[in-house]
């Protein structure tokens, strides 16, 4: 999936996504047609909030990772109260503040590189492969210093 474009991916998969709501949808459509804002809303929520930022989700991935991509999904709800503090007027409390910092602090303990003395020790990052599957911490022990060599069942092929 690596080499597959995103808006690629993204395009099949909302489409796929529409024709399984449409029924509902046909069945609960509102008797008069919603005003033109209304349709309009609509249509940025759908291209913008939700094709745009899928294809940048994926190329998030793409770039980062998927493990230090999703931490974005972590600092949202703080943009959330953030935007709806500075545009709606939202009390912004104590409380939440107290829980945006934690959400932050959170994140850039995520997102924090592994050491070389962590709980496991020492170790070696795993290279990228496109037959490996992910390891339990993205590490293997190696005391030649060259990645250990692939056996069937390693990834998940064979017998092993």
């Amino acid at each position: 999936m690596r080499h597959v474009r995103s808006l690629h991916l993204t395009a099949p998969c909302l489409a796929l996504a529409a024709l399984v709501y449409a029924p509902a949808a046909a069945v609960t459509r509102p008797s008069a047609l919603p005003s033109p804002e209304v349709l309009a809303a609509l249509a940025v929520l759908g291209v913008v909030c939700t094709a745009l930022a899928f294809v940048a989700f994926l190329e998030l991935i793409k770039e980062a990772g998927p493990t230090r991509a999703t931490v974005f999904t972590y600092v949202n709800p703080a943009v959330a109260v953030a935007a709806g503090a500075l545009f709606l007027d939202e009390p912004l409390t104590a409380g939440t503040l107290a829980a945006f910092a934690l959400i932050l602090a959170g994140s850039v303990l995520a997102t924090a590189p592994a050491t070389a003395t962590g709980p496991r020790g020492g170790g070696r990052p795993v290279a990228w492969s496109t037959r490996q599957t992910s390891r339990a911490d993205g590490r293997v022990d190696s005391p030649s210093g060259a990645l250990p060599e692939e056996r069937p069942g390693s990834t998940g092929q064979g017998d092993g």
